[in-house]
């Protein structure tokens, strides 16, 4: 992005040295092959975090499964970060090809010896068409873990009714399935695998305090985000009318929706002695920092805020995130990460941001989840300051929440474990 050093996470840095080599397909003979299909993109750390959070997943609850990832984007680094984090993990690349088969040999002979397909958390039935092909050209059976379905189309439930089951990472999109008629299939609610995700790479994370200047527990995250993600500018693709129109919410709305925010950064930063830190969950919020949030501000309040000027991986994040008294974020996937190692969150939610934000009602944390077009600057840092004054009570409730949401992904494993059992039975 313009105006800002951008330095690639492709460059992986781990946390300690390890031995990286390429892996040939092996299996024991006995054990479960679940192919994974997830890792949609990777210019979002929680889209990042959906893959290990899934890994996590079952390596705790479902560890006699041997878990093939089929990636789609691994890029800014995502694929050294899972292969640092998960030496064992095979992971096999490609596309189906016209005739919705494996398009390479490797993938192929994937696809004859799994034992079954598993679609990964995502905002939607991402790749609902290759669980479809799986389906068709195997005869073998695969489910969906921790997806949204905001507005199912008839495809989607035309494969969905063909699946043994459609976890749901919130409960609105059950209801949604339900009206949208389908039937004899498990649908049940299962949060986000991302809740899941507990990496850390405390090397890059210690290095980000020191050069920040942020002591431990005495910061808050602040993480910012437009009403629509402008993917024509994240993906350097021509704006479309649509792009336009969506251009056009986000100028309407970009300075009202943060400047609510800077309202708590103010009162964060006159009311305790503890720093502010803007952090990207997307690559283009790096350019969101000084217009939305650092500028604007008074200026004895600037001596306390740091901007992060470089995207990172959920594992750096984290780290981070694990230090902070706090992590405040119009986005969704940063509050889940932070959640993960035990920090307080709030997350804004804004109208456009999907049904996904009802996970956070779901899971516990409706007090956590605050509406931007019905709650003032004021309500934001009120409900900010009573966490960081009562940080045990708010620990506490964080703690409950990711207890629930474990026992929810927990339910879902064994979901995926009957169902590898009767695909092996029945082959």
């Amino acid at each position: 992005m313009p105006g800002h050093e951008q330095r690639s996470c492709d460059e992986y840095v781990p946390d300690r040295p390890v031995a990286i080599t390429p892996r040939l397909m092996k299996f024991h003979p006995r054990h479960p092959v679940i192919l994974l299909r997830s890792s949609w993109q990777s210019v979002n750390i929680g889209d990042i975090a959906h893959t290990p959070g899934l890994l996590r997943v079952l390596q705790r609850f479902y560890p006699q499964a041997e878990v093939v990832l089929w990636p789609c984007n691994l890029g800014h680094g995502a694929e050294e970060m899972l292969r640092h984090h998960f030496p064992a993990l095979q992971i096999v690349k490609g596309e189906l090809n016209s005739e919705g088969k494996p398009d390479n040999e490797t993938l192929a002979a994937l696809w004859d010896r799994a034992d079954f397909f598993l679609h990964g958390s995502g905002p939607g039935m991402v790749q609902s068409s290759a669980a479809s092909a799986w389906n068709r050209l195997t005869g073998k059976s695969f489910g969906f873990f921790g997806v949204t379905t905001d507005s199912p189309r008839p495809e989607h439930v035309e494969v969905a009714s063909r699946a043994d089951f459609v976890l749901t990472r919130e409960t609105t999109s059950l209801l949604h399935l339900q009206q949208a008629g389908l039937r004899g299939v498990a649908i049940e609610f299962c949060p986000d695998a991302t809740f899941a995700c507990d990496l850390r790479n405390d090397t890059l994370g210690d290095q980000c305090l020191v050069e920040e200047g942020l002591q431990e527990g005495r910061f808050v995250c602040m993480v910012p985000r437009l009403r629509y993600t402008p993917r024509h500018i994240v993906y350097n693709k021509p704006r479309t009318t649509e792009d336009a129109e969506r251009d056009a919410v986000n100028d309407q709305y970009a300075q009202k929706d943060h400047a609510k925010m800077r309202e708590a950064i103010v009162r964060v930063v006159r009311e305790t002695d503890m720093c502010v830190f803007l952090c990207p969950e997307m690559t283009y919020q790096l350019d969101l920092m000084d217009d939305l949030l650092f500028d604007p501000l008074p200026s004895d309040v600037k001596s306390r805020v740091r901007i992060r000027r470089r995207y990172w991986l959920p594992d750096e994040a984290s780290s981070v995130y694990a230090r902070a008294a706090s992590v405040v974020s119009f986005e969704c996937h940063s509050p889940i990460l932070a959640l993960r190692q035990g920090t307080p969150v709030i997350h804004l939610r804004q109208p456009t941001d999907t049904i996904k934000g009802q996970m956070w009602r779901d899971v516990g944390l409706a007090d956590y989840l605050l509406e931007i077009d019905e709650v003032s600057g004021a309500d934001i840092a009120e409900v900010l300051l009573a966490q960081l004054l009562d940080s045990p009570k708010a620990r506490a409730n964080m703690r409950q929440a990711l207890e629930y949401a474990d026992a929810r992904m927990e339910q879902g494993a064994r979901l995926v474990e009957r169902s590898c059992i009767s695909s092996r039975q029945g082959s």
